[in-house]
């Protein structure tokens, strides 16, 4: 059954919908963690920017639990660690000229 939950990740409220109350707080949780982590890390204080590096660490997360369940070769993991890690320099470097503008 579908109904209102009050989460709050990174300080900001929010209001969803789930048919999954327990579910869903426990990956608001999840992702308030993540960005609270990246936050003690890096000290950037910009919701926006420590989402989306969120996203990307949890990204590469779960595309490591695929490479690990398909059996992906070491070189061809590498190749896609690689490929996040030049992703992610891309949109912090594109999100860094954008808040200056």
């Amino acid at each position: 059954m579908e109904e209102k939950i009050e989460i709050e990740i990174f300080h900001t409220k929010f209001t969803l919908i789930s048919n999954n109350r327990e579910k869903t707080i426990k990956i608001a949780k999840f992702i308030d963690e993540k960005m609270k982590e990246i936050y003690n890390i890096t000290g950037i204080s910009s919701s926006l920017k420590l989402a989306i590096l969120a996203a990307l660490n949890i990204a590469d997360e779960l595309f490591t639990l695929k490479e690990n369940s398909f059996g992906l070769k070491p070189n061809e993991s590498d190749f896609i660690v690689n490929r996040i890690i030049g992703l992610t320099n891309r949109i912090k470097h594109i999100l860094d000229n954008k808040i200056e503008e």
